[in-house]
């Protein structure tokens, strides 16, 4: 998890083309990225992560969207560093630790925050953070100060930080349509480049 946590920002990829994955990841290890997420809400989510861990040896590669057992199973087969979800699902999160495998669940509530935790959550997401803000981060952690905290937002990164936010996933608007139409893997790095600034 510390190396997770150095990361700081972790760019999720979601149906990225498969014959322009090794570019598209060599622009956001160029732009400063340690960790990367490819969800499983596609077919060939697993062979991508397969792929990332052979040709990026160095760089974290987690799986996204984990809802199941199964897919919790076939990601930690390929060697996924770690797992995170929107949602909380406990046989999912008893299975990784029994794997030593980090699981992140999502959460929304403080309730759920501590439930997670006491369940043998190491960090938890906060799915949809853009939906709270930095003030409700700031705010659950005075009472939950020990809890680790993932956000999932790509606006107010900073701030997030700032809150007290250990590790922030950017979905959206990293990667758009027309850079990948046009192969624009500069103009990738350098938008991601701007997101690590922000927390460094």
């Amino acid at each position: 998890m510390n190396e997770l946590k150095e990361a700081k920002v972790i760019p999720v990829m979601r149906n990225m083309p498969d014959d322009d994955l090794t570019d598209i990841v060599q622009a956001l290890v160029d732009g400063g990225a340690k960790a990367v997420e490819i969800t499983l809400d596609e077919p060939n989510g697993i062979a991508k992560i397969k792929k990332l861990k052979k040709e990026f040896p160095d760089l974290l590669v987690g799986a996204g969207t984990v809802f199941s057992i199964d897919d919790a199973e076939d990601a930690i087969k390929v060697k996924a560093d770690f797992l995170v979800s929107p949602i909380m699902v406990k046989e999912v999160l008893h299975f990784a630790n029994n794997r030593h495998t980090l699981f992140i669940p999502g959460v929304f509530t403080p309730t759920e925050m501590v439930h997670a935790t006491i369940q043998g959550a190491s960090m938890v997401n906060i799915f949809p953070a853009s939906a709270l803000g930095p003030e409700f981060i700031a705010s659950v952690l005075e009472p939950f100060e020990d809890i680790s905290l993932m956000c999932s937002s790509d606006e107010n990164v900073a701030d997030y930080m700032k809150a007290g936010a250990e590790v922030i996933r950017i979905d959206r608007n990293l990667i758009t349509d027309k850079n990948l139409e046009n192969k624009e893997w500069n103009q990738i790095k350098e938008r991601f480049q701007e997101y690590v600034e922000q927390v460094n």
